[in-house]
């Protein structure tokens, strides 16, 4: 158990450095995900530009605050929290009927729906149970490279989440 809070910090640092990396690499990129929060019409036109910052500026600070051990529960708590409002922010748009294509890790076409407010709420759960987790205090290197590998390879899957769904979904 002690293992945990070094896996879940490696899938949830990962999972955020790559979605922020997607958000920001071009002018246009941006201007996409601030298009998409548009969309969503959770808010009014004038904040999305600066919605879109914060929240970028959340999940960066979240990453690095991951890595540290003297400053991961403070990123735990920092990316369960982003990820409790994004999946609570994605029941809303679910309920409301609004579908826009999911801009989480870049231009996708796959329109937000409630399998993605279930990851963002496990991946919300997974934060919050990681930060109560009692790190290790003496981590041997085979240990953390078992813990890092075990958050690595949900990270892939989180990430390429909407082609694993349209993997698995029927025609």
């Amino acid at each position: 158990m002690a293992y945990l809070s070094v896996g879940v910090r490696c899938l949830l640092a990962l999972v955020f450095a790559v979605s922020v990396v997607s958000k920001v690499r071009g002018a246009a990129s941006f201007r996409a995900f601030v298009d998409s929060l548009d969309a969503t019409r959770l808010l009014p036109r004038r904040a999305t530009g600066p919605t879109a910052v914060v929240l970028v500026a959340a999940e960066a600070t979240a990453a690095a605050l991951l890595g540290p051990p003297a400053t991961a529960r403070v990123g735990l708590a920092l990316a369960a929290l982003t990820l409790a409002a994004f999946a609570g922010a994605i029941a809303m748009m679910v309920r409301a009927g609004v579908r826009t294509p999911c801009r989480c890790f870049g231009a996708s076409r796959s329109v937000v729906g409630r399998g993605h407010a279930v990851r963002n709420g496990l991946l919300a759960a997974g934060a919050a149970l990681a930060a109560f987790a009692q790190p290790p205090t003496d981590p041997s290197p085979a240990g953390l490279a078992i813990a890092l590998a075990g958050g690595l390879a949900p990270a892939l899957l989180v990430v390429r989440f909407d082609d694993v769904i349209h993997l698995f979904a029927r025609s």
